[in-house]
């Protein structure tokens, strides 16, 4: 008995013991993600905690590395189509989180971090907006850029195609464009409405004209030109 009390002294005094698991890592930065799943360590009186992290075999970071590079690189676009730039580098910010997986099932882990990976965007599209003046009641930042955004390219591609006043790449440019969409329906019903209009009302060689420009400027952003024949 002597001898279990002592080792037991022991373990409790130099010894961890398993407390739970997790995933930690941040967002952003060139690589797009660091981190990954842990294991953590409570240590006795005379030794520290320690987290010790697993082998990623499964391209579990490289996955969240692509898929927020592919977000960064797609919010970068929503704010030129607005004619904003960043004050900042977006690769400078960054999100931080930690957070234990032991109750958890994979779908439960997958949104988390599905819901760290918004809040790492709103963080970016905050940087592009600088402003929450066109934001509606219930919107985060990144759902106020994706609107305005998609309003804006979806109404100015409806004016271009019949041959209308673009409005003005800007917040309230892209303001405008919103409403127009909500008086449609959506942006779906805008396109919708138009497009049935523009094949109702354009002449065959009106429609053929412009279905000839959207090559001439497709090819263009490959350095190409529409073959003579």
């Amino acid at each position: 008995g002597a001898v279990v009390g002592i080792g037991m002294l022991v373990r409790n005094a130099f010894g961890r013991s398993y407390a739970w698991s997790g995933i930690q890592g941040t967002l952003g930065g060139a690589q797009g993600f660091s981190g990954g799943a842990y294991d953590h360590y409570r240590g006795g009186w005379f030794s520290s905690s320690r987290r010790n992290f697993r082998p990623d075999d499964g391209g579990f970071s490289q996955g969240l590395s692509e898929q927020y590079i592919a977000m960064r690189r797609s919010i970068r676009g929503m704010g030129t189509s607005l004619g904003l730039q960043p004050g900042s580098p977006l690769r400078g910010v960054t999100h931080d989180f930690d957070f234990a997986t032991n109750d958890m099932s994979e779908e439960e882990i997958a949104q988390r971090l599905q819901e760290e990976m918004r809040a790492a965007g709103n963080s970016m599209a905050e940087l592009i907006l600088t402003t929450s003046a066109y934001s509606r009641t219930g919107e985060e930042a990144l759902d106020t850029l994706a609107r305005l955004s998609g309003s804006l390219d979806a109404a100015n591609s409806t004016f271009d195609m019949l041959g209308r006043t673009l409005f003005d790449a800007s917040l309230h440019g892209a303001d405008m464009a919103s409403q127009l969409a909500d008086a449609f329906g959506g942006i779906e019903q805008l396109t919708t409405a138009t497009t049935n209009y523009f094949n109702l009302f354009y002449s065959q060689e009106e429609q053929r004209a412009y279905a000839m420009e959207q090559v001439t400027r497709a090819l263009a952003e490959f350095d190409q030109t529409v073959p003579a024949t």
